[in-house]
């Protein structure tokens, strides 16, 4: 028996866009486009009625926008879906983050349908996509953790993310379950288009009491700081505790990649290092998060069941380089309990 195709709505205002899209994803046997809309209200009627297996949304359109109509279809029709967005939309994209949305991506050009690499990739992101499970209602923000944190000042420590497809969602989760006081830097990695990590910052500024920005060249690492990495440059910390950005050659096509570092937060920090994989395709960071471990340091990587796409974090388990797997909503309780000193069993 065949498999069934994975089936999608297009909902764009632009008839061009809905074109660009179409072409896509019906170079692939497995996807069927379904259907298009030209507003939210019209993806809302479609949805009811047709059920498809994943949507592209885009934000800004007439008679409803992307946002009310992601509300409202993840509130009565539940439904992955991939908004579509330019970088001078990306906040308001990220804010549908909150309403259900699974991942933002950047409008594809014509160029798309001619690049194999861009074309298959986008595919690829809307068949994991697809087979998220989504619920039919949004929790409410998680509790930040209340219990104070040890800090050992006296001792250099940070904090090192990586994350991918699905990370925006997962890092808003975990740094708003950090205290504003939280006594040392946090540096991330994020695979994300180009021109989009403004807004990612700006958007999850306002999911945690944490200062959030984007890292700059020389700058000093600072406790209770967020320093997130921009696009195109690999991020990595000095012996002098300070941020170094390099255009250093891609790593397994990743620049910013996680795997540049988690190596130096190894050399630098060592067991006072955490190092902390998310969600996301591939194996970024798999390896390198093992040097922490290696270094005695604590590693956690998110599990299987509260990840959009379980590829880095199942890849660094079968590498043996997490100390502990543990859901997205215990990874913050865990760091803060590290820091206090407490035991943990895996």
């Amino acid at each position: 028996m065949p498999l069934k195709k994975i089936s999608v709505l297009i909902v764009d205002d632009s008839p061009t866009v809905r074109d660009i899209f179409r072409a896509i994803f019906e170079s692939d046997p497995d996807v069927e486009v379904i259907g298009e809309a030209a507003n939210g209200q019209e993806a809302i009627d479609f949805v009811a009625k047709d059920r498809p297996s994943i949507i592209t949304m885009d934000v800004f359109m007439p008679i409803m926008n992307g946002p009310d109509a992601i509300q409202h279809i993840m509130g009565n029709t539940a439904t992955p879906i991939l908004v579509v967005t330019t970088a001078k939309d990306a906040t308001l994209a990220f804010q549908c983050l909150s309403k259900g949305a699974l991942e933002v991506i950047e409008k594809p050009d014509f160029a798309y349908i001619q690049d194999e690499i861009k074309r298959k990739g986008l595919i690829t992101k809307l068949k994991s996509l697809s087979r998220v499970p989504v619920v039919t209602h949004m929790a409410g923000k998680t509790k930040t953790v209340r219990e104070p944190v040890a800090a050992d000042l006296g001792n250099r420590r940070i904090l090192a993310i990586c994350s991918s497809t699905g990370g925006p969602k997962a890092l808003s989760i975990l740094l708003g379950q950090i205290p504003g006081d939280f006594p040392y830097p946090i540096v991330i990695t994020q695979h994300m288009y180009e021109g989009f990590i403004d807004g990612l910052v700006e958007w999850l500024q306002t999911t945690t009491p944490l200062k959030v920005k984007v890292a700059e060249q020389g700058e000093i690492l600072k406790s209770g700081v967020v320093f997130v990495a921009p696009t195109g440059k690999h991020l990595e910390v000095s012996m002098a505790e300070t941020i170094r950005l390099t255009n250093d050659p891609l790593v397994e096509g990743h620049r910013p990649s996680g795997e540049k570092l988690f190596s130096s937060v190894a050399a630098v920090y060592g067991k006072k290092a955490i190092g902390v994989i998310l969600t996301g395709m591939g194996g970024d960071g798999s390896t390198s998060l093992g040097l922490i471990k290696k270094a005695g340091g604590f590693t956690i990587a998110q599990d299987e069941k509260s990840c959009v796409v379980f590829g880095m974090p199942k890849e660094a388990i079968a590498k043996g380089s997490a100390t502990v797997v543990l859901p997205l909503t215990e990874i913050a309780p865990a760091i803060i309990k590290h820091l206090s000193h407490s035991i943990l069993k895996v």
